[in-house]
Order: structure tokens, then sequence, then C-alpha cells
């Protein structure tokens, strides 16, 4: 809805620079999924509906159900 709405409320929250803030939404998500990488997770359905933005402009990555592990060391 971010991307979409560039009067959703949630902007109120996020002042300033919009691009600044989808780099920084972008930048968590990637800090997230390199998380699950290095333990071997692959999240497989990476979209922004599966982002979603808290009230504190805290960042998740949501619907894992068709995540699947592999092994991170080959």
């Amino acid at each position: 809805a971010l991307i979409a709405q560039s009067e959703h409320p949630a902007w109120s929250a996020r002042p300033g620079d919009r691009l600044v803030a989808h780099l920084e939404i972008l930048m968590q998500v990637c800090r997230t999924l390199h998380f699950a990488h290095k333990r071997g997770v692959l999240h497989l359905d990476v979209k922004p509906e599966n982002v979603m933005v808290g009230d504190f402009g805290e960042v998740y990555v949501v619907d894992w159900g068709i995540a699947r592990r592999f092994d991170p060391s080959s």
C-alpha cells in the first residue's frame, strides 16, 4: 500500500524523502533475507505484498509458507 498510495497514513511516521524511505525498507528486507539465507532458509515468494511496515517503522517479511531449507555451506 505504501508503494501505491502516496497519501497512506503510515507516511506521516516517515517524514522526508519517499525514495529514501523506500530504500530503507528495501535494505531491511535484504537484511532479513540475508539472515534467513545464512541459516539455510529461502523465502521463495519475495514481493511487495509480503513486506509489512509496522506503526513504529519496523519491517516484517511475511508469508514464509513456501520457504525451503538448503545447505548454506554448499
